[in-house]
């Protein structure tokens, strides 16, 4: 995959799962923060971007995710990390990819 592939599925996984129902936003990796805010990660421009908590790696004809979210107090933690694997696995159907080892992490469960 391009870079430029790489961003838009990235963007499309992430569309699709903040419309998930709980979800209430993706976390973007310590490291990928870290380096956006000291101009040394992608683009350098110091801001995150909404896709940026969604990693990508494609295994031949799969594309493996990885994406830590928060949740709201008010919904099943794991009822909405499982609704929101299977609504990458549909996105990544959209776009033409197989989805491969899909690791989602509830990173907080917030009260708002």
């Amino acid at each position: 995959m391009t870079d430029r592939s790489v961003v838009g599925l990235a963007e499309s996984v992430a569309a699709a799962v903040l419309a998930v129902p709980g979800v209430l936003r993706i976390e973007p990796s310590l490291n990928l923060a870290l380096r956006r805010l000291t101009g040394t990660g992608p683009a350098g421009s110091g801001a995150l971007g909404v896709s940026d908590g969604v990693h990508l790696s494609a295994r031949g004809e799969l594309v493996d995710v990885k994406l830590d979210i928060v949740t709201g107090a008010d919904v099943s933690a794991l009822a909405t990390a499982s609704a929101a694997a299977v609504t990458v696995r549909a996105a990544l159907a959209l776009t033409g990819k197989q989805a491969g080892q899909i690791t989602l992490n509830v990173l907080e469960i917030s009260v708002r």
